[in-house]
């Protein structure tokens, strides 16, 4: 293998390496027969969960996410600001479904907490899910959302709540870009290691003339 064939294939996979989460809008869930769907801007991530009584708890995040969370934020029936939190409904209204609005993370967040999740819970009723659970992307500040009932009955919008976490090592695997000098270590090795190789193969090939 040449120099330069190295090479690329070490910046190549630098670059896979390199690439970070992209915050999208995201619908879920999007598999199966859903009763109810839901669509938020800015997110990395989305997960839900079927019938349920009540709303989401710190510990329901956390088997969902991994990391340790806190409530940051919690709009119940009311559009407003909490905390970290701004929501508003700009279509429909709370309690029932079909609903959009728009939600907001306060400026200095993302000083303080390197993972952010919105949750949406859902009346019970006859279908599911009840409860779904947006990851923001890192620094997004703003979006939009909407929640819809496909089919069944039940399902009003009933809150939204922002979780933050604030120590959990987990969003290096989610949205950290690796180091500069880690990146040029490894690609080192690689190099080296494919010189190392080539000059074993010329070794050989000498010692069998």
């Amino acid at each position: 293998m040449s120099r330069s064939k190295v090479l690329f294939a070490a910046l190549l996979l630098l670059g896979v390496c390199a690439t970070p989460a992209v915050a999208s809008s995201i619908t879920c869930p999007t598999i199966g027969s859903p009763n109810r769907q839901a669509t938020l801007d800015g997110a990395i991530d989305c997960k839900t969960v079927g019938q349920q009584n009540g709303t989401p708890k710190v510990s329901d995040v956390v088997a969902l996410f991994g990391g340790v969370w806190i409530e940051a934020g919690t709009l119940s029936m009311a559009s407003g600001t909490d905390d970290w939190l701004t929501g508003n409904v700009t279509s429909g209204s709370w309690g029932a479904l079909p609903v959009a609005g728009t939600w907001a993370i306060a400026d200095g967040f993302w000083d303080l907490y390197p993972r952010a999740v919105i949750s949406f819970h859902l009346g019970g009723g006859s279908g599911d899910p009840d409860w779904f659970f947006f990851e923001i992307g890192p620094g997004a500040q703003s979006g939009t959302f909407s929640i819809n009932k496909l089919s069944g009955n039940g399902g009003g919008f009933s809150n939204m709540v922002l979780w933050a976490d604030p120590v959990s090592p987990e969003v290096e695997t989610t949205a950290a870009v690796p180091e500069p000098a880690t990146l040029l270590l490894l690609g080192s090795g690689l190099v080296g290691g494919a010189m190392m190789l080539r000059r074993r193969q010329r070794a050989h090939k000498s010692e069998l003339q």
